[in-house]
Parts: C-alpha cells; sequence; structure tokens
C-alpha cells in the first residue's frame, strides 16, 4: 500500500503482482483515523483538520482501552481481484482520541515499509467510536438497493447523487435486517443475472455483484453469529425478549409497532430506529444518553384528508434482558400473539368511530376518559368534529412534517380524501366576516418528539392546514372505506366538544362509545299520546332528509321549530301536561323542564346544546354574534338547542330600555332563520314579548307538584338508587314508608326531593365512615333519621325567606306578573 501522506501509516504491504496491471486493493480495508485527545475539536473542524494518525490495514483494527493495541493474524489472501474493479470493495472506518506519544513519532524519520504491531504501542486509546461501513463498490451498491425494499435512511442515500459511496453506521442494521437476503446472493441462491438481465447488463456485472456481496459476507458473518444469533434465540421465547443494545433488530422499518404516547396506545410505522450516542469523547463533544430513537409516521387528518406524519420517541437505556412488550414500542405481531389481538380489535373499534366522524363531518358519542394535555377526567356527552376543532379552538396546530421516505410502497397513503363537504368552510368564512376578526396566526409546523421540537424542522414544507390545499398525488375521489391497515394507523388523539363544558377537547379513542338511543328516557314521561306525537313529528322533521314544505314566502326562513316550555295554574288542566314516573319533571322552579329537553334529546339520539345567558352574553353588540356560533353548531351537528332561563331574551321590550330591546330584537331575527329545534324555558311567561308568542310552535307547561306528584317523584329517585347503588346504598324500609307518608307536609319540588336524597345519603355515608369498625364493604344504611334531619333544615330555611318575604313563591310570581299559578281566570285551551 502506497503512503498517502506523513499522517499515514501502512501496517502492510501487498505483495506486487506480476502481471501487467497495477496490483489490486483489498477486498475489504480498515481504517482508523486517531485524534490528539488535546486537539479539543468540535463539529467540522474535524474534517477539515484531519486525523493526526491514519492507520490503513486489510486485517481488522480492534482498539481497546487500557489495553495495547493488536493487529488480527495475517489474511491469506483466496483470490485475485478482477481486472475490472481494481478498488476496494468495502472500508470499514474507527475513529480513535488517543494520547499520542509524539516524541517517538519523530524520532521515526521514515516510516518502515513493514510495519507490526509494535508501531500501535505510540497510542494510548482514550475513546473508540463506533464503527462505519462504507460500501465503495457500485456492484455491492446496486445489489444493496435491488434487496432494501424499505428503507427511508437507506434510501436517502442513495438519493444522494453527490457521494459515490454509501456509509452505514454500526450496529449496520440495513445489512443484518436484510441478512438472509445478502447471503442468498452470496451464496447463489438468488442470481445477479436475475437482476441484470432486466437491465441489459454483461455477465461480468453480475459476477462482480455476487463476489462482492461475497466479501461483504465476510466482514457480517463472524458479527452476525456473535450477536444476531443471540438476539434471535431470546426473541423466540414465548415472551420475546431484548437486550438494550439489540433494540434496533426487531424493529426493522416498514413494520407496524404500538407505540404508547401519553398515555394512549398508537399504531404507527417504523421509519428509522437510531442510537444518541453517549458523551465518550472530549473533543466530539456530548452526543446524547445513549437511548435509542426511534423514528415512525402515523396517519394524521386535518378533518377532510389523511396524511402520514412524522412522531419520534425514546426508548431509555436498561441493564439485562426485558419483555419486548414491556417496551414503549413493540411490534404489532409480537403484541397481537401476546395479548390474541385484543389490543389491535380495541384500536381498530377506535379507528372505525374516527372514520365515521371524519366521513359525516362530526359524531355524537359518549366519553369517560382524561382530556388530553390536561391532568382533567372527563364524562359525558360529546361531539367529534376534528376539522370544526382545529379551526375554533387552541389546539390549531399544523399537521407536522411531511413524511419523506423515499419509496413507492405507501405512496397511495397520502391525502386519502374522506370528506369533500365545502359547506363548512363557507360557513366559517360567513362567520369570521361577521365578527370582523381573523382567526389567530397559524402555529409552529414543527414535528414534536416527547413534546420537545424535532431537531428537523418543517418550516421550509408547505402547510396543509388549508381546504384548497392537495398534496401532490393526492386522490380527489372520496374514499368509502379504509383498509384494515390504514384504520389501524389512525391517530387515535381527536379533537370533540364537550357538551357539558362547553370547550373544545382533546380526548383519546380509547375512551369513547357511541352514543345509544334511551327509550327508557322518553317513555318516563306522561304525556297525553296527541302531544308526545307533535313532538316527534317535530323532531323527525329536524331528522329527516327530505326537502319539507315551508309555508314562508321568504327562502330559509321559519324552517325551524321553537318549542316554550312553562309553569302553569296548579288547579287547572293544562293542553300539554308532562309528568316523570322515575324522574322529576313538574312544576314552576325545579319541575324539570330542562329533564324534558334531556330525555327528548336521549330518545333522538342527538346532541343537547344546553344555554343560558352565561353562553350567549348581554352585549347587545355582541350577542348576534354569539348567537350565530351557537345556531351554526346546533345546525351542523344536528343537535337540539335549549335556552334555559332565557328571560332576558324574551322579556317584552320598553321603549326606556334601548340595549334590552336590542338583546331581544337579535334573538328573534337569529330565531327566525334557525334550521333547528329549538327549546326555550322560562317561569316569567308573563313576561314574554308578544313577538314571540306568535313565533312558539308548541307550548307545554308544567304544574307545580301535588301530594300524589312528590310520591311518584320520590319513587322514581328510590328506584334510580336500587339500579345503580345496590349492595352500596340502602333506604330503611320505615324511612321510605315515613318519605312517602308526609310527602304533602312539606311544599318541595323535583329538586328539592333531589337534593334532600342526595344530602341524606351524604349524611348517612359520613356516619358511617366516622364508625372506627367502618367496613367499605358493608352497606350504608339511610335512617329515617337521615331524612329527618335533611327535611326539618328544609322547611325551616324555607319558613324564614317567606317570613322576610312575606308571601310564598306563587304570591311573588303572581304579583311580579312572572305567572298565574292560583288559576284565576284562567283557560287551559290557551297553553
Amino acid at each position: 500500500m502506497i503512503i498517502k501522506d506523513e499522517h499515514t501509516v501502512a501496517l502492510r504491504r501487498h505483495k506486487d503482482s506480476n502481471t501487467d496491471h497495477p496490483p489490486a486493493e483489498p477486498a475489504i480495508i480498515w481504517n482508523a483515523k486517531v485524534y490528539q485527545s488535546q486537539a479539543k475539536l468540535r463539529g467540522n473542524d474535524i474534517d477539515s483538520h484531519g486525523p493526526d494518525l491514519n492507520y490503513v490495514d486489510d486485517r481488522p483494527i480492534e482498539f481497546s482501552i487500557g489495553v495495547s493495541t493488536k493487529l488480527a493474524a495475517e489474511i491469506v489472501e483466496k483470490m485475485s481481484q478482477p481486472e475490472a474493479w481494481m478498488g476496494p470493495v468495502i472500508i470499514i472506518e474507527t475513529l480513535v482520541e488517543a494520547d499520542i506519544d509524539q516524541d517517538r513519532l519523530f524520532r521515526m524519520k521514515r516510516l518502515p515499509e513493514t510495519v507490526t504491531s509494535s508501531c500501535l504501542d505510540l497510542l494510548n486509546p482514550k475513546h473508540v467510536s463506533p464503527r462505519d461501513l462504507v460500501v465503495k463498490s457500485a456492484f455491492l451498491i446496486e445489489v444493496l438497493s435491488d434487496l432494501v425494499q424499505y428503507y427511508p435512511s437507506f434510501h436517502e442515500m442513495l438519493m444522494d447523487d453527490s457521494k459515490a459511496e454509501l456509509r452505514i453506521e454500526e450496529p449496520f442494521a440495513v445489512l443484518f435486517h436484510h441478512f438472509d437476503a445478502i447471503a442468498a446472493m452470496a451464496n447463489g441462491s438468488t442470481s445477479a443475472a436475475d437482476y441484470d438481465t432486466k437491465f441489459g447488463r454483461t455477465s461480468q456485472d453480475s459476477h462482480l455483484k455476487v463476489l462482492h456481496t461475497k466479501h461483504l459476507m465476510e466482514f457480517l458473518r463472524p458479527i452476525y453469529v456473535k450477536s444476531i444469533l443471540a438476539c434471535q434465540k431470546h426473541l423466540s421465547n414465548s415472551v420475546p425478549q431484548v437486550a438494550f443494545d439489540m433494540v434496533w433488530y426487531p424493529l426493522k422499518p416498514g413494520i407496524d409497532v404500538y407505540v404508547q404516547l401519553d398515555g394512549s396506545t398508537h399504531a404507527a410505522v417504523v421509519m428509522a430506529v437510531r442510537r444518541t450516542e453517549v458523551n465518550w469523547s472530549e473533543i466530539w463533544g456530548t452526543w446524547g444518553d445513549g437511548s435509542w430513537q426511534v423514528d415512525l409516521w402515523r396517519f394524521e387528518t386535518d378533518g377532510s384528508r389523511l396524511y402520514r406524519n412524522f412522531i419520534s420517541t425514546r426508548i431509555n437505556p436498561y441493564s439485562g434482558f426485558r419483555d419486548l412488550t414491556s417496551l414503549q414500542v413493540c411490534p404489532v405481531s409480537t403484541w397481537d400473539a401476546y395479548d390474541s389481538g385484543e389490543r389491535r380489535r380495541k384500536v381498530l373499534c377506535g379507528a372505525e368511530t374516527l372514520f365515521k366522524a371524519l366521513q359525516r363531518g362530526n359524531l355524537f358519542v359518549d366519553y369517560q376518559g382524561p382530556i388530553k394535555e390536561t391532568a382533567q377526567y372527563y364524562t359525558g356527552k360529546v361531539v367529534i368534529d376534528h376539522r370544526r376543532g382545529r379551526a375554533e379552538s387552541e389546539f390549531n396546530r399544523g399537521l407536522s412534517q411531511q413524511v419523506r421516505d423515499y419509496s413507492d410502497l405507501f405512496r397511495g397513503y397520502d391525502g386519502i380524501l374522506l370528506n369533500n363537504d365545502r359547506s363548512f368552510y363557507t360557513a366559517q368564512n360567513s362567520r369570521n366576516r361577521h365578527q370582523n376578526h381573523q382567526l389567530r396566526p397559524p402555529s409552529s409546523n414543527n414535528a414534536r418528539i416527547n413534546g420537545e421540537e424535532s431537531p428537523e424542522s418543517a418550516s421550509t414544507l408547505p402547510r396543509r392546514d388549508s381546504p384548497d390545499l392537495v398534496c401532490m398525488g393526492a386522490n380527489s375521489t372520496v374514499v368509502q372505506q379504509l383498509t384494515e391497515h390504514q384504520l389501524l394507523l389512525l391517530c387515535p388523539d381527536v379533537l370533540a366538544y364537550g357538551l357539558r363544558r362547553k370547550h373544545w377537547m382533546l380526548i383519546s379513542l380509547d375512551y369513547v362509545q357511541e352514543s345509544m338511543s334511551s327509550e327508557e328516557s322518553i317513555s318516563n314521561l306522561i304525556i297525553a299520546q296527541d302531544e308526545l306525537k307533535t313532538i316527534q313529528a317535530l323532531s323527525n322533521r329536524q331528522n329527516s332528509q327530505t326537502r319539507h314544505w315551508s309555508a314562508d314566502f321568504i327562502e330559509g326562513k321559519g324552517l325551524g321549530q321553537i318549542i316554550l316550555l312553562h309553569g302553569i295554574s296548579l288547579f287547572v288542566k293544562p293542553c300539554s301536561f308532562p309528568l316523570l314516573t322515575d324522574n322529576l319533571f313538574l312544576g314552576p322552579p325545579g319541575v324539570g323542564k330542562t329533564y324534558t329537553v334531556e330525555a327528548i334529546s336521549e330518545w333522538l339520539r342527538r346532541p343537547l346544546l344546553a344555554l343560558t345567558v352565561a353562553d350567549i352574553g348581554t352585549v347587545e353588540t355582541l350577542v348576534e354574534g354569539e348567537l350565530m356560533k351557537w345556531f351554526d353548531l346546533a345546525e351542523a351537528w344536528n343537535a337540539v338547542l335549549l335556552v334555559d332561563e332565557a328571560d332576558i331574551f324574551l322579556e317584552r321590550r320598553q321603549n326606556r330600555d334601548l340595549a334590552r330591546n336590542g338583546l331581544v330584537s337579535a334573538f328573534l331575527r337569529r330565531m327566525e332563520y334557525f334550521k333547528g329545534l329549538l327549546f326555550l324555558t322560562t317561569n316569567r311567561v308573563g313576561q314574554i314579548d308578544d313577538a314571540f308568542v306568535s313565533r312558539v310552535h308548541v307550548a307545554i307547561g308544567y304544574q307545580a307538584l301535588d301530594e300524589e306528584t312528590r310520591r311518584k317523584v320520590w319513587n322514581g329517585f328510590f328506584r334510580k338508587l336500587v339500579r345503580e347503588r345496590a349492595g352500596k346504598v340502602q333506604i330503611a324500609p320505615d324511612a321510605k314508608k315515613w318519605v312517602l307518608d308526609t310527602a304533602g307536609e312539606t311544599i318541595l319540588n323535583g329538586r328539592d326531593i333531589h337534593n334532600a336524597l342526595q344530602t341524606a345519603i351524604t349524611l348517612a355515608e359520613f356516619e358511617s365512615e366516622e364508625d372506627p369498625d367502618y367496613d367499605a364493604s358493608l352497606v350504608t344504611i339511610v335512617t329515617k333519621a337521615h331524612f329527618q334531619k335533611v327535611l326539618e333544615m328544609c322547611n325551616r330555611f324555607r319558613s324564614y325567606v317567606t317570613s322576610i318575604r312575606r308571601e310564598d313563591e306563587m304570591k311573588r310570581a303572581q304579583g311580579r306578573g312572572d305567572r298565574n299559578d292560583y288559576g284565576d281566570e284562567f283557560d287551559s285551551r290557551m297553553c
């Protein structure tokens, strides 16, 4: 070997050839670049400075810290290199930080032509880097490119035209993930001629491909025997295990894995597994904590299309062996075998729900689980509407960085169209113009790694937030069904609107169940059949897709259904008189007007948007915009809209109060163009503006509770307690009898009864827990004494309030002109 410069040491000269051609380089060259430890080089300075010593040999150079460096035994040449390829096939490079004996090196006036291992005594190695395998042979590069089907980091190197070599870092994952195919090529099981015939290459090319593949196998096989076979043995256990250094081996790029992120199970495709090197050198500085970084992609959505998006996670160092299923990232095949596919079925069930929501635009579901990115928990009804949530909430983040995997294997997965409904964007733009403000600036488009910004910024990539942006090659046809693999890869985190919180939330599909229609809720209503059929007709009109006739001459006006719930006299028979057998549903305040709407919503299996004045506001210049927002949501989700205690919007207009008049006028105007089902409740029907009276389709009146009705309400709550708390809480028989016998003595409405029962149970539970012999497995007994204490406090408070105001609720309501609870001069046919 020729010495290239004063820093290069040729450890063994190769025999000159007797042919007319110059001697060929060895097939495998080992290259150790040694840097003086005091150099303190950083980053690109290493390349510009060059090594202090450069050892080159055709024998492996093994460096050990604190031990004399030795050379491997001399290699016997088995074959002559064909004259068509004169250079090395592969080079094994190592970086070494060492204390070089400069005095001894200076005393060596010239390097000997043949150098023994004693030359390496010049070094005192301190740190040795992982090795790089540099493929110099164009024939071997072509073989590998044919064998490797999906390996983004490998294909990225192939795409780099500026380099005529491939640099593969230890542990040489791409080679060992395709070891069997490489071995087959080297052994002749896979004919290189099969590839070359296709591209019209010569037989000499085929020969060189096989030959160079054999040279590669000379290097790989000892490592395979020492490390890979042992790893495969542990992975073949009934419960697969893996050592930390071999975590990369079962995570081959292209396979599906389950990954745990923020408490949710995600399915993704592996792109790469990279070691973040330990701080092993003073020269090259800190390289990480030694963990494995796993790069993945999964499906994310803007609400209309699916896109492959990059995510990343880390597996932290551990000692010994661990079960593969205990790691943060686990192959889908391994876990499916472990739990007989239970996790897969759960993930696919959630994905089917999300796919249905994306196709329809929204979906009404039940949720009982954590709110992502918070420490809060939510139980109740939600509406999944990812597209609207991205537009209206603080979660309006750009989709993370685009996946570049340089492969056609998943090319059809980008830009899958699920919903091409443009009406949403039209409504959004209309509301934005009305409110005269713009949406918040777009947030960062950078990918995140465990909550931190990815090293690779996506700021130069085109944003995909715009509904008009269609990625290159995206399908413009709406798909009717995803494949099972595509469903599996859907991100389980989705934006939903919490109907109880009235706020957008990021939730996990792991805790979602589709809402089911409740016949029990509507069956609890005791209502005349004529009135029930009227409500059913009005409700079904909203559910129907048929275009119904409207009596209005103005297009788009008068298409909604408006129902007014109000209190009426106790002493007259109402025309629409609903009752409850199991739940409260009677009387002016606290008689179940809100429950009526909740029951209808459950029966219809439609969301309920229950609003109060706090949700709409009272500033006349902003009320119309808020009403437009809520009415738009109700129409988009086919929701039942309830404005509870709507007195401030229904109250009679007066000349002296222009601000109040503005509220009423805005409500009237928006109500006329509302296309959904609207319920209004009030306890002050006497104060309603005349303009509202003519706009109400149905008015349902509620009586105050009499003695018999109170017994029904009490019994309804007792039955509910038995259904839901059997074996935990029990009402003593004498207590139940006393409550029902005295139902006529205490003037309670439905809400009072609810609160009294709840308080009595709480009091009983508290006394039980105070008992030194308390046992949580025992049944808590609610006694007569508990009810007596609670009802006595209730009666005492009511008497005190009446003594101050000198009138009961019925008199006060009549005096204010809110309603007539006595029935004087009242005709039941008016309601």
